[in-house]
């Protein structure tokens, strides 16, 4: 991917983890989706191909055509394709793709480098992770965006977790695209299962399917903040 415009000036406080912070918001968001929990659909405005991952918000639902020429019809809500009208063929029973979903005002991961472990919250979930020691993250906290597309280099990991192409984007302020992901390989991502083993990779599951269902209430383009601490 190419690399993304860098964000400092959105501060994430740590009470949003608070039991009155968390506002859930039900909204309509992609439920179904091909094996690795992502969709191609096409732009309504030049019929270009692109793809979008589940729990993407979604607004104007409607159903257009009749036979196997029936699609679905909806307006992206999400970075990075905000507002696009899009379309997709329409299931075979008919069914939309889209339903109502839980969503939430933000996560924070914590990278513990001396540990060698990641922790999500909400849901306390800590798993081993590491990052190329050739190209490490200074201490400090950065923000984490959406799923942006479906990212290949996962595909090894798919047997382990149907999530494994859903990466997200770390805001930082260097010269790399890191990433946090599941995999056995960082160029300076944050990976989990890095320095451990298959249990890791497959908490890679309840690992995204947390993040994919926050949004910061102060842009909603991130899901919330890694921070990284240990160097």
């Amino acid at each position: 991917m190419s690399k993304k415009t860098k964000t400092t000036s959105i501060a994430v406080s740590n009470d949003i983890l608070k039991t009155e912070n968390r506002q859930m918001a039900v909204a309509k968001g992609l439920l179904e989706t091909g094996s690795d929990n992502w969709l191609q659909v096409k732009k309504s405005s030049n019929s270009a191909i692109i793809s979008i991952p589940k729990y993407c918000r979604v607004s104007n639902v409607s159903f257009s055509g009749t036979g196997t020429n029936k699609r679905e019809v909806f307006t992206i809500v999400d970075w990075p394709y905000v507002n696009e009208v899009c379309s997709v063929a329409a299931l075979p029973d008919s069914r939309s793709r889209f339903g109502n979903v839980d969503y939430n005002v933000g996560s924070i991961v914590t990278y513990d480098h001396k540990a060698k472990t990641l922790t999500v919250n909400p849901g306390g979930i800590t798993v081993k992770a590491g990052i190329d020691p050739n190209n490490p993250m200074s201490n400090g906290e950065y923000l984490l965006r959406l799923p942006d597309a479906p990212h290949i280099y996962g595909r090894p990991y798919l047997d382990r977790t149907s999530f494994a192409l859903t990466w997200f984007f770390i805001e930082d302020t260097d010269h790399l695209d890191r990433y946090l992901h599941t995999g056995s390989v960082s160029e300076g991502c944050v990976t989990v299962g890095l320095n451990g083993g298959e249990a890791d990779f497959v908490k890679w599951t309840d690992i995204a399917k947390i993040l994919s269902t926050q949004r910061l209430a102060s842009n909603n383009a991130f899901v919330g903040k890694l921070v990284v601490k240990g160097y």
